[in-house]
């Protein structure tokens, strides 16, 4: 998994429905968010893949490594 860089280039996140969250983690692509949330989710747990093309704040959080 990629980790993107601090400029405001298109990503993607993990958005878990039943929260209204998204999830911390960034993707270069849609498949790699995909197929990360494909791995997380439990069972019946509905999600979306969100594309951001703005600055995002997700991006500086203190628990991306």
């Amino acid at each position: 998994m990629d980790r993107m860089s601090e400029s405001p280039k298109t990503h993607y996140h993990i958005h878990w429905i039943e929260s209204n969250r998204l999830d911390w983690e960034c993707f270069k692509t849609y498949l790699d968010a995909a197929a990360r949330a494909l791995e997380l989710a439990r069972p019946d747990e509905a999600f979306q893949i969100a594309k951001i093309t703005t600055q995002c704040p997700l991006r500086n959080a203190k628990t991306a490594t």
